[in-house]
This record gives structure tokens, C-alpha cells and sequence, in this order.
């Protein structure tokens, strides 16, 4: 490095910041490349507030890395947002995915959690998104529906758990009568163990909101004012939930080995309807599918793989194009933003009470050398450091 003898070029705008902002931009374009490698990708999003009062949108890409087959979650950045309105937020996303190098085109599906800004019918995120771009297909966080944490987990399988929850939770409304008769008398033992008395909560004479629940006995009260609308407003918000994607995701997961070799082409007709402008023509996709499943007929059930993931690796893009096509797209979609909260777990590491000052740039990069530490970077951040302009010349 050439220089006057009075300069030192120790200011931390120059050692840290820029070093630390060249990191995190090469962690940033790996991840970019990986994702476009991919072409299909979906984004995980969620909000926190941080030690400064600033609202942190963390953006996260789920994609299936090309040369491994395997799907990887990947932070990509932290944005402070001041409108956060589904609009505003849909905003925020489609502007840093575009600033990023992404193509919006290739986004395919959403994932949140059920904040109504996020997962708004008519204003919110996902909807304002999904007016914008009708394929990326929302899917409501299956984390906090139902207590899932893996980010490979298949979405088709929690789509079949919901399914078995809400089914046996309609089984359990029907005959309420006779199964909270069975809940209360263990109820009613547990509580004369621990001298818990029987009694039923004060009801005002007058109820503006609703009508006080009529009943003759503590367990008919107990019966229709809890159990029952528990059960009820249990099920609706399951149903609320998983509607949105339910007919698409079922019809995808037909072209699983598991479940394709006990049913027909004609089960592909949601997705196909979906998906159309990215498969050829529809007799093309269903003489695809034909070989595709006679070429698990011949296999053991045992043999069979059972996610998308692991079906995608033993398909032959040359032969079936249209199920490689689906069976990327299935993988692709969101089932958890764990991914996205873990994030926050950096940012209180990196902006706390000492540092409540720190950049958006510094604190992106920290973060990305946190959480992408498994990415090596070499000599491309001397020649990027370098390539910087500068009042002085750098000797490489």
C-alpha cells in the first residue's frame, strides 16, 4: 500500500466497516448465484424490533441447491421497515429481492407467520404480493400451526397432519356429549386430589356482547361455554390456515413415488391448472407421469422415497421434464420460518445496548459472517476491498 508517511489508515470506517460491508457483499452474491442456479426459489419473511426501536425485516430464500439436491434456507438481509402495512411490506420485499439480482418471476411461493399484516386475506402481505405475482403460492407457517421446527420437513406430510388433526377434532365435535362426559369425570378426580372445588365462574345478569350460556349442572356450563367453542374455533383457524394451499399441494404431492403409483394422471389436474405456463402441453405432462409411476410400480414400497427432495434426485430431467418441474416446485415451498427467527438471534447479538448505533450496512454484514460462517471467503475480498476507489493505492 503506497501512502504519505503521516498516514496510519487505522479509522474503523476503513478496517472494519468497509472489510465487514465486502464480506457480507460476497456472502450476499453467492447466495444470489445459488438461488438463480435454482431458478425456482420461495421467501421467508418475519419482523422484529431491535434494541433501537426499529422495526427489522429479515428476508430469507429456501431454494434446492442444483448440484446436491438438497434445500437450504438462506438468510439474505435485514431491512428496516417504517411502513408496515401488507402493502408497504409486499413494498420492501419485491424492492430488496430486485435490488439483490433476483428474479421476481421465479418466486413461488410465501411463508410467514399468521400476523394478520402478514397473512391478511385482502391487505396483507401475502396478499399484496400474490396480486402482483399469482403463482407464489402462501403458506402459513406450519411451525406455529403445528409445533414443526425442521426446515426439510416435507410440506405434503404436514398437509396429511393437519388433515388427521382436523378430522379427528370434527370426530371429537360430533360426539361431544359423550367424550367431554369422559373429560370431565377425569377432570373432576384430578381436581378432588389437589381440593379444587367444583364451581362455575360469576355470570353478570346482563351480557351485552353475548348471551349468557344456559345450562343446569356445572358440566353442561363447562360443556357449551369452554369445550365446545374451543373445539370450533380450533378447527376453523386449522381450516383458515392451510386452505389457501391445501388443493395445489395435495394435487403436487401425487407425483411422490408413495402416492403416485396408487392413483392417475388425472390427480395432477390442480397443480397442472396452477403451474400450466411453466409444463408443456397437457398430454406431454400426463404420458410423463404414466412413466414416472410405471417406473415405481416395479420397485418394493419400501423403496420408495417419501419427499420431494429425495424423489427429485432419482428424476431424470431429460425424460420427465414436466415431474422434475413439479417436484422442484413442491420442494420449494415454505413449511416453517425458523429459518427467519433464528436470524433474530444474531441481531440481538449484534445490536444490543452498547451498540444500538450500529449501521444497517455494518449489521448485515456481521450478520451474514454469523450466520453463513460455513461459506469461505478467500482472496475475492482483497480484490473486491481493493477495487474500492480511494485516495490511496493498494500493492496486491
Amino acid at each position: 500500500m503506497n501512502s504519505g508517511g503521516r498516514s496510519m489508515y487505522t479509522s474503523s470506517l476503513i478496517f472494519q466497516n468497509e472489510i465487514i460491508n465486502t464480506f457480507g457483499h460476497l456472502i450476499q452474491s453467492q447466495i444470489v448465484r445459488n438461488v438463480r442456479k435454482s431458478i425456482f426459489y420461495s421467501v421467508l419473511a418475519d419482523e422484529t424490533t431491535d434494541i433501537s426501536q426499529i422495526e427489522q425485516f429479515s428476508l430469507c430464500v429456501r431454494y434446492v441447491e442444483d448440484h446436491s439436491y438438497k434445500i437450504r434456507e438462506d438468510f439474505l438481509t435485514f431491512v428496516p421497515v417504517y411502513d408496515v402495512t401488507g402493502a408497504g411490506l409486499a413494498n420492501t420485499v419485491l424492492e430488496t429481492l430486485s435490488i439483490l439480482g433476483l428474479d421476481l418471476k421465479k418466486m413461488r411461493g410465501q411463508g410467514y407467520d399468521g400476523a394478520a399484516t402478514m397473512r391478511g386475506q385482502f391487505r396483507g402481505l401475502q396478499a399484496s404480493i400474490k396480486e402482483k405475482l399469482p403463482l407464489t403460492l402462501y403458506t402459513h407457517c406450519s411451525s406455529h400451526s403445528l409445533n414443526l421446527c425442521l426446515s426439510d420437513t416435507n410440506l405434503s406430510e404436514a398437509i396429511a397432519n393437519v388433515t388427521s388433526v382436523l378430522d379427528l377434532l370434527s370426530k371429537q365435535r360430533v360426539n361431544a356429549n359423550d367424550n367431554f362426559k369422559t373429560l370431565y369425570a377425569q377432570v373432576k378426580e384430578i381436581a378432588s386430589k389437589l381440593d379444587i372445588k367444583e364451581e362455575i365462574p360469576r355470570v353478570c345478569r346482563l351480557q351485552i356482547a353475548r348471551n349468557n350460556v344456559p345450562y343446569s349442572t356445572e358440566e353442561e356450563y363447562y360443556r357449551r361455554a369452554v369445550y365446545v367453542p374451543y373445539l370450533d374455533d380450533f378447527c376453523n383457524s386449522l381450516k383458515e390456515r392451510f386452505e389457501s394451499h391445501k388443493e395445489t399441494v395435495a394435487s403436487l404431492q401425487h407425483i411422490l413415488p408413495e402416492f403416485c403409483t396408487k392413483t392417475d394422471s388425472y390427480s395432477l389436474e390442480a397443480a397442472f391448472n396452477f403451474y400450466e405456463e411453466y409444463l408443456s402441453h397437457k398430454e406431454v405432462v400426463q404420458s410423463e407421469f404414466t412413466l414416472w409411476k410405471e417406473k415405481w410400480n416395479q420397485e418394493k414400497s419400501e423403496n420408495l422415497p417419501k419427499t420431494a427432495i429425495s424423489s427429485l434426485e432419482k428424476c431424470d430431467k431429460t425424460f420427465c421434464p414436466n415431474i422434475y418441474i413439479l417436484l422442484k416446485l413442491l420442494a420449494v415451498l415454505p413449511v416453517s420460518v425458523a429459518t427467519v427467527e433464528r436470524s433474530f438471534s444474531s441481531l440481538r447479538r449484534w445490536k444490543t445496548y452498547l451498540r444500538n448505533t450500529t449501521s444497517k450496512s455494518r449489521l448485515n454484514g456481521l450478520a451474514l459472517l454469523s450466520i453463513h460462517r460455513n461459506i469461505k471467503i478467500r482472496d475475492e475480498v482483497l480484490d473486491k476491498f481493493a477495487s474500492v476507489p480511494r485516495n490511496l493505492d493498494f500493492v496486491l
